[in-house]
């Protein structure tokens, strides 16, 4: 459909599951419409109270996001998201804190323990988890199939057992890299730090309670995308930040974008009722 858009978001004094149930009681859109109308006129008759963030533009709503480039990381760096600071740690208590120790690298014989069947990599308590990623390194030659110097993704298969991957979509789908030849002598696997520290840094935004709610994290080597859930508000208004030269954010101290429904912020404005 063309045309501009408006995109007005509701904060109302109820609870979520409340006012879903509310306007979420018709079975077809033209029934839900009425029920969206139903609420709006309680607002506007004072039976409701509500907090009402509107933009007008002239595009299809998009989400503001933004990125963190990972450098070197130490235990002082620190990002901030929304109200939120994530502390890197090497011994996280808190959601908020980032695990950045790397798992020590495992090594493994060629000749007792990778499998020409499937790739299978034994390695007692390895401690990976599938979509890590790193490099392999030879005390001789190489199993067929595999090279110094290049990313390979983590397949976890259980505690002591994984397989590698060429790519981190590859890794997630189990579709590991089977050598034609075992090599000869020990080789290495050994985690690229900065990948790691993006996976976690990525996990850990998930896994909050409040800014899971309104944004969503992916890692990709060691770049971080922070995407808004809510489409529409310029730079969402969610602060985005880092306090070290190690970490790089993007924008100007917030998600970027947000474009459609507004062009800019004056195309914003917000009014309780």
């Amino acid at each position: 459909m063309a045309g501009s858009s408006l995109v007005i978001t509701v904060n109302s004094a109820r609870t979520e599951g409340d006012l879903a149930r509310f306007v979420k009681d018709a079975s077809d859109p033209r029934g839900e419409a009425k029920a969206l109308q139903r609420y709006f006129e309680r607002v506007a008759s004072g039976t409701e109270t509500a907090q009402f963030d509107v933009q007008t533009g002239d595009v299809a709503p998009v989400a503001a996001s933004g990125t963190w480039t990972n450098a070197t990381v130490i235990a002082t760096d620190e990002a901030v998201l929304g109200g939120v600071t994530f502390v890197f740690t090497a011994t996280p208590s808190l959601a908020t804190d980032v695990l950045v120790t790397v798992t020590s690298a495992k090594a493994f014989a060629s000749s007792t323990d990778i499998s020409l069947a499937g790739g299978v990599i034994t390695e007692t308590a390895h401690g990976y988890l599938t979509g890590y990623y790193g490099q392999l390194t030879t005390s001789v030659t190489l199993p067929t199939g595999f090279s110094t110097s290049t990313n390979y993704w983590v397949i976890k298969l259980d505690a002591d057992h994984y397989a590698l991957a060429s790519t981190k979509a590859n890794a997630t789908a189990g579709v590991a890299i089977i050598p034609t030849g075992l090599g000869s002598g020990n080789q290495t696997f050994t985690l690229v730090d900065n990948g790691f520290t993006a996976s976690k840094l990525a996990a850990a935004v998930n896994a909050h309670s409040t800014l899971s709610k309104i944004v969503v994290a992916t890692s990709a080597l060691a770049v971080v995308t922070v995407t808004a859930l809510q489409r529409g508000v310029v730079g969402n208004f969610i602060a985005f930040t880092d306090n070290d030269g190690t970490i790089t954010s993007s924008g100007s101290g917030y998600l970027a974008g947000g474009l459609g429904g507004a062009k800019s912020a004056t195309t914003h404005y917000s009014r309780g009722l």
